[in-house]
This record gives C-alpha cells, structure tokens and sequence, in this order.
C-alpha cells in the first residue's frame, strides 16, 4: 500500500478525524486510568493555577486546552487543517490557531505545553520559540518519547521507521536537554514514565488508526527493542 501522506501535516489532516473523534485524549504515554486523572495529574506536575496562561504546542483534539479553560486561560495551536477542524468542531467556545509551534508568537504565557507533539518539529527553533513565548520564570512542560542513548541495528530500524511513517524523531533526551540549556532554559525536572503510564487507551485507539499505518508501520516496529523512552520534562526560563 502506497503511502497516502507526504508531512507530519499531511499525516494528521489524514488521522485526526476518526483518532481524535473516537478518543478524545489521544496519547500513547496515557497517565492515570481516565481523561480526568490524566488532566488533574497535568495540572499538578506542571503546577498549574487559577492565574495560569497555558499555550498547548500540538493541541490534539484540543481536549486538553477545553479541560484546563475550565480552572485557568488555555490556547491551543496545531498546524494541521484537518486537526483544527475537528478542534473547532468538538470545542467551539475554545481558541485554536492554525499555526507552527516554530514560529508561532502569542502574548506571553506562563506555561507552555508540548504532549507528545515536540519532536514533530526542529527542537531548536522550537525551544526559541517557547522561550520567547513565555514570561520571565515561566514554565515549559514537555512529554515525549526520547530515543535510547546506545543504538543498535534493531533501535535504529525502529526509529527510522517512525520517522518515514509518523515523521516523528524520537530525539536522545542528552540532545533535548542539550539545546534547551542553549536556549535559555533551567532544567527543573525530568522524570522516566515507563513505569506510570498506562498504554490500554492507546492499545485501544489502534484499530482507529489508517489503514496504512496498521498494515505497513506497525509489523515494522519490533516489540522486543526498547528504542524509545517517555519522558516528562520541566524547564523554567532563567532571565
């Protein structure tokens, strides 16, 4: 079968409707055992409050940015059409800006959020965007999939299958943390999830996925390498 995208925003123009309609807080690193756990487990790590200013990089459904507009201000960008008309359309009181998290200026923010959506983008151009996006000593909150330190035959085939299908690149936490601390940042906390996440929810999201991305990724990842690992970062901005 012929790939039927050609970009990350192509990708998503294509998966969003039947993913984020079916499971509204898609993530495979899940935390908790519902939505609610999950946002109360957000607003906590991120220390989150009533005054908070969030901008959510990579919005998803836009879920998360309906939820937290509930306790505190939220905005949420993505840079897929297809993504941002299901945003508008399940969460219309809400902002969504069509926009890339490289380059996209706002007001400043207290916190900003990237949930398994950061390493679509250049990390560069991205912690400098952030960085100047956010007020002095504000936080950036990060949940990604970082790939293993010592590469082999196996982690390598795994990640370039990622990369040519998802156009996602699982980025070595040494090199993350590398960049932010060039751009600026204060690394408050990183912490490993493999032990806290719960992969049911997006076990079960599988069968939503395309065609494609069942018949022709999946077989080609081997479940046996651990090539990536999840990750929660959280940096301030020293100024």
């Amino acid at each position: 079968m012929k790939k039927p995208y050609k970009s990350n925003i192509e990708y998503y123009n294509l998966q969003s409707l039947n993913i984020f309609n079916k499971n509204k807080f898609y993530h495979r690193a899940f935390i908790g055992e519902t939505e609610e756990e999950f946002i109360n487990y957000i607003i906590q790590e991120a220390e989150l409050t009533p005054l908070s200013s969030v901008l959510d990089m990579g919005c998803g459904s836009g879920y998360l940015v309906n939820e937290l507009s509930e306790f505190c201000e939220a905005e949420g960008i993505t840079n897929s059409p297809g993504n941002l008309k299901v945003c508008e359309s399940l969460y219309p009181d809400n902002k969504f800006t069509l926009a890339d998290m490289e380059t996209y200026e706002c007001e400043l923010k207290s916190h900003v959020l990237a949930l398994e959506s950061f390493n679509y983008s250049n990390p560069e151009k991205t912690f400098k965007r952030a960085y100047n996006n956010l007020q002095p000593g504000g936080i950036l909150f990060i949940k990604e999939w970082c790939g293993v330190e010592d590469d082999n035959g196996q982690t390598l085939q795994n990640k370039n299958a990622l990369e040519d299908i998802f156009y996602y690149n699982p980025y070595k936490l040494s090199y993350l943390l590398r960049i932010a601390e060039e751009e600026g940042f204060e690394l408050i906390r990183k912490k490993n999830l493999e032990r806290v996440m719960n992969q049911v929810p997006y076990q079960k999201s599988l069968e939503d996925h395309h065609e494609y991305v069942k018949k022709a990724v999946f077989p080609t990842l081997d479940p046996n390498t651990r090539f990536v690992i999840p990750y929660q970062l959280k940096f301030k901005k020293n100024e």
